[in-house]
């Protein structure tokens, strides 16, 4: 009974079929690789590719990071848009800090 409860959940939730497929898929290796072009090329050049997608992956972040700590530090520090970025991170510390250690 509880596994039907339970698949009928999942199931009226989209994201949660997603999960499940997913899950299901990868436990029976059944998954979709992403690896169609890794595949047919050398272990040379598949290190090299590797590395630039590992670069690229990390730049992307550290891009998204960047733009989130911005993005808060206008919006819920009041910093100014044009403020450099060390003064809108001591802006950050200070206001994190005078709000959470406030007894």
């Amino acid at each position: 009974m509880v596994g039907r409860a339970c698949a009928a959940s999942v199931r009226s939730s989209p994201c949660g079929s997603r999960w499940l497929g997913a899950s299901l898929a990868t436990a029976s290796g059944k998954h979709i690789n992403v690896d169609a072009v890794m595949r047919f090329l050398a272990p040379k050049h598949r290190n090299i590719v590797g590395l630039v997608g590992w670069v690229t992956a990390t730049v992307v972040c550290f891009t998204a990071v960047w733009g989130f700590l911005d993005q808060i530090s206008i919006e819920s520090f009041d910093a100014q848009a044009d403020w450099t970025p060390g003064h809108k991170l001591s802006r950050m510390w200070e206001e994190a800090a005078a709000t959470s250690f406030s007894w």
